[in-house]
Protein backbone atom coordinates (compact mmCIF):
# COMPACT_ATOMS: atom_id res chain seq x y z
CA UNK A 1 0.00 0.00 0.00
CA UNK A 2 1.38 3.18 -0.89
CA UNK A 3 1.67 6.54 1.01
CA UNK A 4 -0.94 8.31 -0.80
CA UNK A 5 -3.56 5.19 -0.07
CA UNK A 6 -2.54 5.16 3.65
CA UNK A 7 -3.53 8.70 3.37
CA UNK A 8 -6.80 8.51 2.08
CA UNK A 9 -7.64 5.65 4.44
CA UNK A 10 -6.28 8.10 7.23
CA UNK A 11 -8.70 10.91 5.99
CA UNK A 12 -11.83 8.80 6.14
CA UNK A 13 -10.88 7.52 9.87
CA UNK A 14 -11.12 10.91 10.85
CA UNK A 15 -14.26 11.62 8.71
CA UNK A 16 -15.70 8.66 10.35
CA UNK A 17 -14.46 10.46 14.04
CA UNK A 18 -15.90 13.87 13.24
CA UNK A 19 -19.50 11.94 11.91
CA UNK A 20 -19.81 9.92 15.01
CA UNK A 21 -19.96 12.53 17.41
CA UNK A 22 -22.99 13.80 15.36
CA UNK A 23 -24.98 11.18 15.67
CA UNK A 24 -27.43 10.84 18.82
CA UNK A 25 -26.92 8.40 21.50
CA UNK A 26 -30.24 8.33 22.44
CA UNK A 27 -31.47 4.82 21.26
CA UNK A 28 -31.91 1.45 22.37
CA UNK A 29 -28.81 -0.30 23.07
CA UNK A 30 -27.82 -3.05 20.36
CA UNK A 31 -25.76 -5.47 19.96
CA UNK A 32 -21.73 -5.33 21.71
CA UNK A 33 -22.12 -1.50 20.95
CA UNK A 34 -21.93 0.19 24.83
CA UNK A 35 -24.24 3.17 23.91
CA UNK A 36 -28.08 3.49 24.73
CA UNK A 37 -30.51 2.72 27.38
CA UNK A 38 -31.52 -0.97 28.45
CA UNK A 39 -34.36 -1.84 30.68
CA UNK A 40 -35.76 -4.88 31.82
CA UNK A 41 -39.20 -5.07 33.97
CA UNK A 42 -39.10 -6.69 37.73
CA UNK A 43 -42.43 -6.97 38.48
CA UNK A 44 -45.65 -4.92 37.81
CA UNK A 45 -44.39 -1.72 39.07
CA UNK A 46 -40.37 -2.07 39.23
CA UNK A 47 -37.82 -1.84 36.22
CA UNK A 48 -34.62 -1.96 35.99
CA UNK A 49 -33.21 1.13 33.97
CA UNK A 50 -29.95 1.87 32.37
CA UNK A 51 -28.12 4.58 30.34
CA UNK A 52 -24.57 3.95 28.67
CA UNK A 53 -22.11 5.22 26.99
CA UNK A 54 -18.68 5.36 25.28
CA UNK A 55 -18.47 8.91 24.20
CA UNK A 56 -17.65 10.46 27.11
CA UNK A 57 -20.58 12.14 28.70
CA UNK A 58 -20.48 13.47 32.37
CA UNK A 59 -22.72 11.33 34.70
CA UNK A 60 -25.31 13.97 34.81
CA UNK A 61 -25.99 13.53 31.32
CA UNK A 62 -26.37 9.99 31.59
CA UNK A 63 -28.80 10.17 34.72
CA UNK A 64 -30.88 12.85 32.67
CA UNK A 65 -30.96 9.98 30.03
CA UNK A 66 -31.43 7.34 32.21
CA UNK A 67 -34.59 9.35 34.10
CA UNK A 68 -36.03 10.73 30.57
CA UNK A 69 -36.35 6.36 29.59
CA UNK A 70 -37.81 5.74 33.31
CA UNK A 71 -40.74 8.23 32.16
CA UNK A 72 -41.05 6.57 28.72
CA UNK A 73 -41.55 3.76 30.28
CA UNK A 74 -44.14 5.15 32.68
CA UNK A 75 -46.43 6.61 29.79
CA UNK A 76 -46.31 3.22 28.00
CA UNK A 77 -47.54 1.37 30.99
CA UNK A 78 -50.17 4.21 31.96
CA UNK A 79 -48.09 5.48 35.58
CA UNK A 80 -48.34 9.34 36.53
CA UNK A 81 -45.10 9.21 38.79
CA UNK A 82 -41.36 7.21 39.24
CA UNK A 83 -38.92 6.99 41.97
CA UNK A 84 -35.26 6.28 41.76
CA UNK A 85 -33.79 3.45 44.12
CA UNK A 86 -30.79 1.93 44.13
CA UNK A 87 -28.60 4.01 41.52
CA UNK A 88 -25.12 2.86 40.55
CA UNK A 89 -22.38 4.46 38.60
CA UNK A 90 -20.09 2.08 36.65
CA UNK A 91 -16.91 2.92 34.88
CA UNK A 92 -14.55 0.50 33.04
CA UNK A 93 -12.05 0.70 30.30
CA UNK A 94 -12.25 -1.38 27.08
CA UNK A 95 -9.63 -1.83 24.30
CA UNK A 96 -9.86 -3.05 20.60
CA UNK A 97 -7.51 -3.68 18.28
CA UNK A 98 -8.55 -3.70 14.19
CA UNK A 99 -6.38 -3.39 11.06
CA UNK A 100 -7.11 -1.75 8.34
CA UNK A 101 -7.47 -3.48 5.33
CA UNK A 102 -8.64 -6.31 6.96
CA UNK A 103 -12.41 -7.57 6.54
CA UNK A 104 -13.91 -4.54 8.65
CA UNK A 105 -12.76 -0.58 9.45
CA UNK A 106 -12.49 -0.49 12.98
CA UNK A 107 -14.97 1.31 15.13
CA UNK A 108 -15.00 4.58 16.56
CA UNK A 109 -14.35 5.03 19.71
CA UNK A 110 -13.16 7.51 22.60
CA UNK A 111 -9.16 7.13 21.79
CA UNK A 112 -7.89 6.12 18.69
CA UNK A 113 -3.85 5.66 18.42
CA UNK A 114 -2.20 3.79 15.11
CA UNK A 115 0.96 1.80 13.95
CA UNK A 116 1.83 0.11 10.90
CA UNK A 117 2.20 -3.48 10.79
CA UNK A 118 4.22 -5.54 8.33
CA UNK A 119 4.96 -9.38 8.57
CA UNK A 120 7.00 -8.91 5.53
CA UNK A 121 5.17 -11.86 3.59
CA UNK A 122 3.02 -9.20 1.96
CA UNK A 123 1.56 -5.59 2.18
CA UNK A 124 1.70 -3.58 5.27
CA UNK A 125 -1.15 -3.04 7.42
CA UNK A 126 -2.46 0.16 9.64
CA UNK A 127 -3.12 -1.37 12.84
CA UNK A 128 -5.55 0.91 15.25
CA UNK A 129 -6.16 0.59 19.06
CA UNK A 130 -9.08 1.70 20.09
CA UNK A 131 -9.48 2.88 24.03
CA UNK A 132 -13.19 3.10 25.50
CA UNK A 133 -14.21 4.66 28.94
CA UNK A 134 -17.56 3.14 29.62
CA UNK A 135 -19.85 4.58 32.10
CA UNK A 136 -23.13 3.21 32.76
CA UNK A 137 -25.99 4.62 35.11
CA UNK A 138 -28.18 1.85 36.49
CA UNK A 139 -31.50 2.45 38.46
CA UNK A 140 -34.38 0.39 40.06
CA UNK A 141 -37.76 2.56 38.88
CA UNK A 142 -40.61 2.29 40.96
CA UNK A 143 -43.85 3.12 39.17
CA UNK A 144 -47.00 4.76 41.32
CA UNK A 145 -50.26 6.81 40.45
CA UNK A 146 -50.09 8.36 43.49
CA UNK A 147 -47.41 11.51 43.83
CA UNK A 148 -45.13 10.86 46.66
CA UNK A 149 -42.40 12.94 48.23
CA UNK A 150 -38.95 12.40 46.34
CA UNK A 151 -40.83 11.42 42.95
CA UNK A 152 -40.80 12.49 38.87
CA UNK A 153 -43.71 13.61 37.14
CA UNK A 154 -43.74 11.01 34.15
CA UNK A 155 -45.66 14.01 32.07
CA UNK A 156 -43.26 16.82 33.25
CA UNK A 157 -39.67 15.05 32.66
CA UNK A 158 -41.26 14.02 28.97
CA UNK A 159 -41.96 17.59 28.47
CA UNK A 160 -38.81 18.94 29.99
CA UNK A 161 -40.12 20.41 33.47
CA UNK A 162 -38.26 18.11 35.58
CA UNK A 163 -35.20 16.17 35.58
CA UNK A 164 -32.95 16.65 38.15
Amino acid sequence: MGLKEESVRLVLLVLLLLLAGCSSIYHKRQGWVPEGYADKRLSGTEYQVSFQSYRGEDWSELRHLMIYRAAQIGKAQKFAYFSLKHIEKNEHYDEQTQRLGGPSMPEVGAGVSGHTVSSGAGPALTQYTMNYKIRTVTAIVDYSNSSRSLQYSVAKVLSGKSVN
